[in-house]
């Protein structure tokens, strides 16, 4: 099972600056670089450890408007602004 370090608002998954998700094989290791990345300022309150499975079954989906056809789309809550997200340029000119 692999866990997650996940922004309870946007649900999205912490990057690290050299690239790398913050995905973990163990909860233990996952709860330490948490703690580690609070205690240096990094990281608020609002970042959470869940297993990668509960956080993608508890993950909204919300309703965005096409940029080409202005109809509604739902989509996952953690691609809302991404290049996943066909209400910003960036989805249609890739």
């Amino acid at each position: 099972m692999s866990f997650v370090i996940y922004n309870t608002e946007s649900f999205r998954i912490f990057k690290f600056p050299h690239g790398g998700s913050a995905i973990f094989e163990q909860e233990r290791t996952a709860k330490c670089q948490l703690t580690k990345l609070r205690n240096a300022g990094v990281l608020n309150d609002n970042w959470k450890v869940e297993s990668y499975d509960n956080w993608a079954k508890n993950e909204p989906m919300v309703a965005v408007k096409s940029l080409m056809n202005g109809k509604d789309v739902q989509i996952r809550k953690s691609e809302v602004g991404g290049c996943c997200d066909p209400s910003t340029e960036r989805y249609w000119t890739m």
